[in-house]
């Protein structure tokens, strides 16, 4: 009698582990949902420090970038409607015209820096040469 009390309790626990496992199985699953909440919480946290954003910053931003834009949605594309396809599409664009917005701010401090030292060796050219005067 008693083996047979602990065989209950063997097969209830095994059941009970079984619905767990299950349960958090079913809970780990992403929707389409959650990728897109998850595309536009990635482009939004971009948008607030894309400024700060070093070489680095920008090597992982684009590879979690391409994972959302290509490999992602190619799991989801067929679950999309037209319009959350926008959604997704003014992301990307969101995306990238960060990444051309920050390469154009770029460009210009190093301009102004280019022209600050012109300006510095230009200076120091005028200097030398009022001074074999």
């Amino acid at each position: 009698m008693k083996s047979r009390i602990v065989g209950m309790y063997k097969v209830n626990y095994m059941i009970i582990a079984l619905l767990c496992m299950a349960f958090n199985l079913s809970s780990c699953q992403k929707t389409k949902d959650d990728y897109i909440k998850d595309f536009a919480s990635f482009v939004e946290k971009v948008q607030v420090e894309y400024k700060d954003y070093d070489e680095s910053d920008w090597e992982k931003a684009n590879e979690t970038f391409e994972s959302f834009a290509v490999e992602k949605l190619e799991k989801y594309r067929s679950e999309l409607s037209p319009e959350e396809m926008n959604e997704l599409n003014e992301l990307r664009t969101t995306f990238v015209a960060l990444q051309i917005r920050k390469g154009a701010t770029d460009f210009g401090k190093k301009l102004e820096d280019s022209a600050k030292s012109g300006e510095k060796a230009m200076e120091k050219l005028l200097q030398e040469e009022k001074g074999n005067k």
